[in-house]
């Protein structure tokens, strides 16, 4: 299955390891991971420290890409049963208050 997301998502804990704890070099490879992962491509961490790193993040990437995932699911399945409920007093307000405005 081909990668659908058009997006990294990079936390502020991360940014402050990146800045803080890393070297420039290990930043670049950790940039070059993330970078080859998000086109579904292998990478394989040659620094120690960085792969420790990297089990972290990938930890709390996997969850919260787990988590949107959920919350996708859940809005398709709620759009899929249309607008509001019939009966639902505020649908009727707003279809009323569109009906005084004139068009354009």
């Amino acid at each position: 299955m081909a990668n659908k997301r058009k997006g990294v998502l990079i936390f502020n804990s991360w940014l402050d390891v990146m800045i803080d704890v890393l070297t420039p070099e290990q930043t670049i490879e950790i940039l070059s991971l993330i970078r080859a992962t998000s086109k579904g491509e292998d990478y394989e961490i040659k620094d120690d420290a960085l792969r420790i790193h990297w089990f972290y993040m990938s930890q709390t990437l996997d969850a919260s890409i787990d988590k949107y995932d959920k919350l996708c699911a859940k809005r398709r399945e709620i759009g899929k049963l249309g607008g509001a409920p019939k009966g639902n007093k505020n649908a009727n307000k707003n279809n009323q208050n569109n009906q005084n405005q004139p068009n354009g």
